[in-house]
Parts: C-alpha cells; structure tokens; sequence
C-alpha cells in the first residue's frame, strides 16, 4: 500500500516582503494571511477527479506564494486514501488559488469520517482557519438484500412500486436557503448554499408490506455537511456566548474534545406512498426536554456527545465559589450538553412558529417522486436563528 508523501523540505523559504505586498496598500509591514474558502462538496473514495479547494491572501503577493498542504483526519485509514498536491503555488499578483484533493484509488475506506485541511507554518503568511470537508465511502452503506427484503420487494412490486429502482447509491442536491436574519452569521452574507454529494438508500428494518420504508443511514438528504457546520457553530466553535459559558469548555476537557477527530453521522427513515408523495416527517419528534413537536426526525451520531454519555460526572468551575464534581445526568438536565438535538430542530414545521416573520422562510414540508427524481422541500431552524431557513432537496434516480 503506498502512503501518500505530505512533507516537503523548506518550502516555505518565502521573504517576507514576497508575502506581504499589496498594489493597493505598500505597507511592507503589514503581514499577508491566508484563507481558504468553505467546501461544501463531499469526496468520496473513488472519486478520482477531486472536489475543488479554493485559498486566497489578504493581500496581492509581489513574488510567487508557494504554501505546503497539510491534513488531519479523523481516522489514518482516511489519510491513507488522501490525495492532495505537494504544493500550492499563488502567482505573483494573484490572491488566489485552486487546487484538486481527491481519492488514489490505492487505499478505501470502511466508514465515513472527516478531513481537516490546512498549510504548514510559511514566512511571512499568518495562518487563516483550516477546513473541514466529509470523506464517505461511496456504497459502503449498501446493504445486501435479506430474504424477508425480497418479499416486501415483491409484495410492494405487485401493489405498484418497483422499490429496486430507488436502492442504492445516488447523486443528491441539497440547497439551503438563509433568511436575510441568519445569512451574514451563518452563510457569509449569501442567500443560499448548494451541497453536492451522493446518499444510499437501503430498506429500513421497520419495513413492512404495508409501509415503505427506505433509510439513509449517513449523510441523510446529503445535508451531514451542512447540519455538522450549523451545529459546531452553535456550540463548540462560538467563543462568544457558549464557550463562554465555563461550563461547557469544562465538559470539552472532561470528554478530551479534539476537533479533528470528532465524527459526526446524520441518518434519516423515509416512507414511500403509492400516491407519489413521501413521508418524512414525525408528528410525535421528541426534544431532549420531553416536549414533542413535528420535525424531521434526523437520528444524530456525534462521538463527542457519545463519550459525555459515558462519564458519571465531571468537574466543573464555579469561579469564586470553587470547583465541584457535578453528575452528568445533571448537567444535560441543566443545558451543558453535546448533544445535536439541543441545537436542533427548535421550531414545529407542521406549522409557521414564526408567526409570519418579515425574513422567515417558512414553506409547508412535501416530498414527492417519480422516475428520475426524488424532491425534498421543508423549513428548518435552529437554537440561535432568527426565523425558518428553507430546504429544498433534489435526489437524481439513476
């Protein structure tokens, strides 16, 4: 098996002033900075031709910006099936650059995980925040028919519905719409954002000759991307007001939180009608303080929040009144908690929550298909929005 070389010698042998001029601003003091633009793509292990990785300077460089690519992954068999350039060059009077990562084809993997992408100490280039970007093995979640399957298969086939047309592994375009409340915290000030990915469809365990019932067992309505960065962006990442909270930077140490080795899986069941439409909602969704609500009924894996629900207790600071040992069963009861369903879903969609809000995205949830596709269309919110973000999801049918 062949391993892939990340480590170049003295690449960055960059002088500073190289680095950090700028045609609008002369200050040769002034230090450049790099950045690198959001994915939103998903790499799959055969995916040969790469997703697109954008960087950019802060300011236009004077002489060539060669940067040195550097992973974290959340598990070595991911980093062994990891393709990425040595290196990264920006021309002299360019700030930007686009480059391929993408599979070898020598490694695969077993399981889904995450990547973390970054560039290694240059002169003169202050570093900007790494990205992270979901691995998947494409088919790994496909599942090979039981006998009682191929019953329901043909049963459903007899009452109109050729359910082996929709098994299996499929392109999926999942768009987010932000209210113009949420889009400059969460979107960067854009209205919308597009994630392309793949999903697999298998039939559900709770399937039966009356009920339809297909699951995503990962990156459910190819929406894992999205619904991992909503979430650390409420909680583990929002220095602000929850990192504040000494609290839960004291659960981060209790539970050894590593940001690049987190994992974060989303699955959803789906029901079928023969009528062309979809069921995919839950009137009876459970919130983690009992209340029940109808939501889309996402199932949340995250190894963070899995390792807090091993612990009996941790210890927490109390500040002037000093530390003390608090049972966990108390404090998810009190809010310090790494569970995705305490940021969402927050709001009831069955209906508008928001009362009609001047910049909420409230549509009423549907789902239909037909041959070629599958359709998703539905509001979401969150713990910290300001109205409903719309969904719309468009699975292609092979």
């Amino acid at each position: 098996m062949k391993k892939i070389l990340l480590v170049l010698v003295a690449l960055c042998s960059l002088a500073l002033g190289s680095c950090s001029s700028d045609s609008d601003n002369n200050n040769s003091e002034m230090s450049n900075r790099w950045n690198i633009d959001e994915v939103t793509q998903t790499l799959y292990d055969n995916d040969t031709e790469g997703i697109d990785v954008t960087v950019r300077l802060a300011l236009t460089p004077v002489e060539d910006v060669i940067l040195e690519p550097v992973i974290t992954c959340s598990d070595d068999e991911i980093k062994e099936m990891v393709d990425l350039p040595l290196m990264v060059v920006i021309p002299a009077g360019q700030k930007s650059a686009t480059f391929k990562v993408s599979a070898n084809m020598l490694n695969s993997i077993n399981k889904s995980g995450t990547v973390t992408l970054g560039f290694k100490e240059c002169e003169g280039i202050t570093a900007g925040t790494p990205v992270t970007f979901n691995v998947v093995p494409v088919g790994g979640d496909v599942e090979e028919l039981t006998a009682e399957q191929n019953v329901l298969i043909e049963t459903w086939k007899a009452a109109g519905f050729d359910a082996k047309k929709y098994l299996g592994v499929h392109k999926v375009c999942s768009v987010v719409y932000f209210n113009d409340n949420d889009k400059d915290s969460y979107n960067g000030g854009n209205s919308a954002i597009e994630y392309n990915s793949f999903i697999t469809f298998n039939i559900s365990p709770n399937a039966t000759a009356d009920d339809i019932a297909f699951v995503m067992k990962s990156n459910a309505l190819g929406l894992q991307s999205f619904l991992y960065k909503m979430y650390k962006m409420n909680t583990v990442e929002d220095e602000e007001y929850w990192l504040a909270n000494v609290h839960n930077a004291d659960l981060l140490k209790a539970v050894n939180y590593n940001a690049d080795k987190e994992t974060f899986n989303a699955s959803l069941e789906i029901h079928f009608n023969l009528d062309g439409t979809i069921r995919f909602t839950d009137d009876e969704y459970t919130l983690p303080n009992g209340d029940t609500m109808t939501g889309v009924p996402f199932k949340f894996e995250y190894s963070a929040w899995e390792r807090q629900q091993s612990l009996s207790s941790y210890i927490i600071d109390n500040g002037d009144a000093g530390k003390e040992e608090i049972t966990m069963t108390d404090a998810i009861e009190q809010g310090i908690t790494l569970n995705p369903n305490s940021v969402f879903p927050y709001s009831d969609i069955s209906y508008d929550a928001w009362d009609g809000g001047e910049t909420s995205l409230y549509v009423a949830p549907k789902a239909s298909y037909d041959d070629s596709t599958i359709k998703f269309v539905f509001p979401w919110d969150f713990m910290n929005a300001y109205g409903y973000e719309k969904i719309a999801v468009t699975i292609n049918i092979k």
